[in-house]
């Protein structure tokens, strides 16, 4: 592992520690076991060291969508999706509010590298709408109401607002799995009124 990707994993831990408040430059160089200046040498400030804490979260959510996407069942590809990610959520509430938290302008790069990692998942999307598990349509649009519930759920189930399960998680994750039935239900019952129209003016007179 190179000082840079040890100092970013350092970083993540004192992040999962205490939030980033907790993280210092100073304590990521002790915890990585080098310098108190090495850090600088490769990030400019705390806010660079979390930016490259957050690229690296990105990334790896990008591998869960993609590993998601193997299962040529697409409804099933988009729930697994779904759960890992709100398993990686609620299971590092720190992680979660840094990456999806208000970023500057200037960082650039974790806006870029979010519009690809979510690309991934809009792409599960699509092909969920083609299997019609989800309501065909505009599938950004479809992307923006099932990221909501997504969001909605773990920020819910992390500040212990979700009664209905024993535990955050899998609060969370029955309000997901919840809506993706929904969801398939409305486009069930959508093509079975297609259908009875169809019966209906095709009735010779």
């Amino acid at each position: 592992m190179s000082t840079k990707d040890a100092l970013i994993v350092a970083a993540t831990r004192l992040l999962d520690d205490g939030g980033p408040e907790h993280v210092t430059l100073r304590e990521v160089g002790r915890r990585a076991g080098v310098s108190h200046n090495a850090p600088y040498k490769h990030f400019a400030d705390k806010t660079a060291l979390l930016e490259a804490v957050a690229l690296a979260e990105l990334r790896r959510t990008a591998t869960l969508f993609a590993r998601a996407g193997e299962n040529p069942d697409a409804t099933a590809a988009l729930r697994t999706a779904g759960l890992a990610w709100i398993s990686w959520s609620v299971g590092h509430p720190h992680r979660f509010r840094l990456v999806y938290g208000a970023w500057p302008a200037e960082a650039t790069e974790v806006g870029s590298q979010s519009d690809d990692t979510w690309a991934g998942f809009s792409t599960l999307v699509a092909r969920a709408q083609e299997a019609g598990s989800v309501p065909a349509g505009d599938t950004d649009a479809a992307v923006d109401g099932i990221r909501a519930v997504m969001h909605g759920a773990v920020d819910l189930a992390l500040g212990g607002h979700l009664t209905s399960a024993e535990d955050a998680r899998a609060g969370a994750e029955h309000v997901y799995s919840g809506h993706l039935e929904l969801l398939a239900a409305r486009t069930e019952a959508a093509a079975g009124s297609s259908a009875e129209r169809r019966t209906l003016f095709g009735r010779r007179r």
